[in-house]
């Protein structure tokens, strides 16, 4: 991008991961490529790869401090069984006992969503707003029209 005068980045564009195996899989990558370290026990609001690009990892809970997106409804609500199967946020689950994360998301949240406690999701939404409150838009990106 630095060889474009006009960079229409107004915005910041943020990446969530779960802090587990995804950042595991990427963190020698993101060193590599944006000089980044992260691992499951970093515990930055954000971590800022280059120009409008930002990391977000869930945040860290208990130990090892991994943790996924549905760590942030309330027990409760992840007891809730489907036909008889338990909710497991792994990847590897016994599909006679227990439904994912698709099921889950489509078939308890999206049903009860004006019932949820959305409160688990405020630190969450701390890292946006970090993220928000950092990012500054290039001088070309702002009020400038395209030719």
């Amino acid at each position: 991008m630095s060889r474009y005068v006009y960079k229409p980045i107004s915005r910041p564009v943020i990446v969530l991961l779960d802090n587990d195996s995804a950042i595991t899989a990427i963190k020698g990558s993101l060193k590599k490529q944006f000089g980044v370290s992260v691992d499951l026990t970093s515990t930055e609001l954000f971590y800022h790869l280059t120009l409008n690009l930002y990391l977000i990892k869930t945040p860290e809970k208990g130990v090892p401090e991994t943790s996924c997106i549905e760590d942030c409804f309330s027990d409760e609500l992840k007891a809730t069984t489907l036909d008889g199967k338990s909710f497991s946020p792994e990847k590897n689950l016994d599909p006679a006992t227990q439904y994912g994360k698709g099921p889950f998301a489509e078939k308890v949240v999206v049903p009860r969503a004006n019932e949820i406690d959305w409160n688990g999701f405020r630190p969450l939404l701390n890292r946006v707003s970090a993220v928000i409150a950092d990012y500054v838009a290039p001088a070309s990106a702002i009020g400038h029209k395209a030719a």
